[in-house]
């Protein structure tokens, strides 16, 4: 489970990724985007600003600006921008969003989650936006 900050991050790095010319505006990924999905315009540029101050995007502002990515999608690892995003409490925090929720007082679905949370964890450590980019 991950948040929408992540989500808009994702879907806004592939759109980037997949676009062959310089810098994309947000107002153009917003569009991509949302025509799949209701998104908020100003979640989105949230999640882009962010994106800028983690180094993932370059950004220019004015006329002919936008983002552009700053690393090889080859070398963005799923599991290092869920983080970077959300923090590491994504892989800690209960399923049922309970805030005592721990091996020694766990929620009703703690233990099933624990398994299937440490795999998709597992995932995400291999999986890169070039991944996700190729799969489009």
């Amino acid at each position: 489970m991950i948040l929408k900050i992540s989500d808009y991050a994702i879907r806004a790095l592939v759109y980037i990724a997949t676009v062959e010319k310089g810098y994309v505006s947000v107002k153009e990924i917003n569009d991509a985007l949302s025509d799949k999905s209701d998104i908020s315009f100003s979640y989105l540029r949230k999640a882009m600003n962010l994106l800028v101050r983690k180094d993932y995007l370059d950004s220019v502002t004015g006329p002919g600006g936008g983002f552009l990515l700053k690393m090889d999608p080859k070398k963005i690892k799923m599991i290092d921008l869920i983080t970077d995003m959300e923090g590491d409490s994504t892989f800690k925090r209960c399923y049922l969003g309970m805030e005592e929720c721990r091996e020694e007082q766990p929620c009703p679905f703690h233990h099933y989650w624990e398994k299937s949370r440490e795999q998709f964890h597992s995932r995400l450590e291999s999986l890169t936006l070039h991944d996700l980019v190729s799969q489009k």
